[in-house]
């Protein structure tokens, strides 16, 4: 019971020293006439709000390059609520998109854009609004324009979650030649220079990718993609670009595999009912992107974009439920060409203090 007592008179003790020397501190500071005041300057904090809501955001290619790149979905997964994964276990086709409570599938809920060129495509063997970013060389993207919602119109029916562009650049300071490697026999190699970098400027991309992945019947997935860029100016006042891409690719998928054949044994939890999925795909794209700023703030712009996609998906949901002899395995042919653009002006004009940007 002492040491208790005693214990607490010393706790009180050394609390109430602490106290007057604080006390004793603060008093000296403040009748010190000898002690420089110090002057706080005003900071002013500086920063663009959005232009049409909280949800919408730019991501600069700042972020982009301080992740490794292999695939652009990675690049969206810097995008905050916005999930990109791959499903049945092939490299090759569109990955399946997240984004505002939305499972958009392949893209069905989302619009995509390459420099305002169109990504999805409409009635797709493989399900609407079908979107395979595997043509983008990550490198090459200068930034991503974000805008979570369905109040755009500008971008479409596709744009019920959300809409992303990617922007391009139109050069490299420095010339890039890069290779890696690593496990299941991945590899990949970038090429990026610009030849020309003041009134003409140019781009010139390509892109070699191959894995085995980790499945007992390897993916021999390769991927290869080309790009060309060039811009100018006509006038001084304008921007003229014309930009082209080309994809191919192709890769053995593993599959679904049931869940009962893994647990009891009778399959390796990396391996496959039917080795024959996979597929192969090729796209190639053309676009001319004009924009002439008026003196008045105004602005005209000019799109013109065709491409030419081919898909062929081999796939085998059922195994051999209804075909004991062959298997269940069926294919998906996609073939089209497409062609398209706009125009339109936009003027700048202040209402009620406010500077908006009327079509």
């Amino acid at each position: 019971m002492r040491q208790s007592v005693s214990k607490r008179l010393i706790f009180v003790a050394s609390c109430g020293c602490l106290i007057m020397a604080l006390c004793w501190t603060g008093d000296v500071r403040a009748h010190d006439p000898d002690e420089p005041e110090l002057e706080v300057p005003e900071v002013a904090v500086l920063g663009e709000k959005p232009v049409a809501a909280s949800s919408q955001q730019f991501i600069p290619d700042k972020e982009i390059v301080l992740q490794p790149q292999g695939r652009p979905a990675q690049v969206l997964r810097l995008i905050p609520g916005f999930v990109a994964v791959e499903h049945s276990g092939g490299a090759g086709k569109a990955d399946q998109y997240f984004l505002r409570g939305f499972d958009a599938d392949h893209g069905t809920d989302v619009g995509f854009f390459l420099d305002g060129m169109p990504i999805n495509l409409r009635t797709h063997a493989h399900g609407q609004g079908y979107t395979d970013l595997n043509f983008i060389i990550p490198e090459t993207i200068e930034g991503v324009d974000v805008h979570k919602g369905s109040y755009l119109p500008e971008y479409g029916d596709f744009a019920t979650a959300g809409a992303v562009n990617f922007r391009t650049r139109d050069i490299v300071k420095e010339g890039v030649i890069q290779g890696a490697g690593g496990e299941y026999s991945t590899q990949r190699y970038l090429l990026m220079l610009s030849p020309t970098k003041d009134r003409v400027r140019t781009l010139f991309a390509a892109e070699g990718f191959y894995t085995n992945g980790p499945y007992l019947n390897d993916n021999q997935y390769y991927r290869t993609n080309l790009m060309g860029k060039v811009t100018t100016s006509l006038t001084g006042r304008d921007e003229l670009s014309l930009k082209t891409t080309f994809l191919h690719s192709k890769w053995d998928g593993s599959g679904e595999i049931p869940f009962r054949a893994v647990s009891t044994g009778l399959l390796d939890r990396f391996g496959s009912i039917n080795p024959y999925e996979g597929g192969n795909t090729l796209r190639t794209t053309g676009h001319l992107n004009y924009h002439y700023d008026t003196t008045s703030g105004g602005e005209f712009f000019a799109n013109a974009y065709g491409q030419y996609y081919r898909l062929d998906l081999f796939t085998d949901f059922t195994f051999v439920l209804n075909n004991p002899v062959n298997g269940d395995g069926f294919a998906q042919f996609d073939r089209r060409a497409i062609y398209g653009g706009d125009i339109g002006f936009k003027q700048r004009v202040e209402l009620l203090g406010m500077l908006s940007l009327e079509p």
